[in-house]
């Protein structure tokens, strides 16, 4: 079952209503790699998607170089709100654990939070049967595709997988050709109290009409001199 996809601009959105009736929870969008690249899409589609209901996430693919400078261009980048997920994308093979440790030091400096690791076979031979606490304060995004049940994952240090990826060629209502799908081991409840690092996310209403989005329109009027501030929750 897809619970949670995960896109960039190489996907094409038609409906983000119709992804959320189809049962979907979440979306992981890229907003940024190494400190030369912003997904234009990004931030558009975030404002989409959350009106459909959504969860919303970003995901950094990291490149070699300067960890710190990848830290502060992604989250400039992705401007991440307290309840949306954020993620280190850890697959390029030129790239170790120390990478990895320096960027997630250097955004959870940041933003006082801590990233998601989504990686494959990078993590596993890097990990291997070893505990690594640093490492288990993150939960775990893992890429595998396979036709088991479930993946393969370095249970020493992750005694559970907060996401698995487990097709890149999947399909979704919405959404045109292949799309990267991923299920969870979590109830929805569970799932969305992770994605916000522990506060829970209540789980908005699905729309009968997957096409229709209620609009609500509000107007304030203030004296000369009162500054509105307008928050959407």
């Amino acid at each position: 079952m897809t619970d949670v996809l995960d896109i960039s601009h190489h996907n094409e959105v038609a409906s983000w209503s119709a992804i959320r009736a189809a049962g979907i929870i979440g979306i992981i969008h890229k907003a940024s790699e190494g400190n030369y690249n912003v997904d234009e899409t990004y931030t558009s589609r975030r404002n989409e998607a959350m009106r459909a209901g959504l969860l919303w996430g970003a995901y950094h693919f990291m490149r070699p170089g300067s960890q710190q400078e990848q830290a502060e261009w992604f989250i400039k980048a992705a401007k991440p709100g307290p309840n949306d997920l954020i993620c280190a994308d850890y697959e390029d093979d030129e790239m170790d654990l120390n990478d990895l440790q320096a960027f997630l030091q250097a955004v959870e400096g940041l933003t006082g939070r801590k990233a998601v690791i989504y990686s494959g076979h990078l993590i596993k031979e890097g990990v291997g049967e070893k505990h690594i606490p640093w490492l288990a304060d993150h939960q775990l995004w893992i890429a595998q595709y396979t036709d088991a049940s479930q993946p393969e994952w370095p249970k020493a240090t992750w005694p559970k997988y907060m996401l698995w990826q487990f097709t890149d060629t999947g399909a979704a209502p919405g959404v045109s050709g292949n799309v990267d799908c991923n299920s969870t081991q979590m109830s929805e409840q569970e799932l969305r109290s992770a994605w916000s690092g522990g506060r829970a996310v209540p789980a908005p209403p699905v729309p009968d009409d997957p096409d229709k989005l209620v609009t609500v329109m509000v107007s304030v009027i203030a004296p000369p001199g009162i500054t509105v501030r307008v928050v959407q929750s």
